[in-house]
């Protein structure tokens, strides 16, 4: 996941191995504002629409779960 902190695109690279996956960005409120689920290896993310702050990553895959925190410049 780079660049973080991010200011316009989020690239997330996965290992084809966690396939498939559900890809979540929620705010620091609890409101989910993108999900997406993908088998690919490389998503970009366009954080140019969303106001400046702290986001959560949540990564879900049949191995289990992943949050990374997100700061959006």
């Amino acid at each position: 996941m780079n660049p973080n902190p991010v200011t316009d695109k989020l690239l997330i690279t996965l290992f084809q191995s966690v396939s498939p996956v559900s890809i979540s960005i929620i705010t620091l409120t609890g409101s989910e504002i993108f999900k997406v689920q993908t088998t690919d290896e490389q998503l970009t993310i366009d954080f140019s629409s969303y106001p400046t702050g702290l986001y959560f990553l949540q990564i879900d895959t049949r191995k289990g779960k992943m949050a990374k925190k997100i700061i959006h410049n």
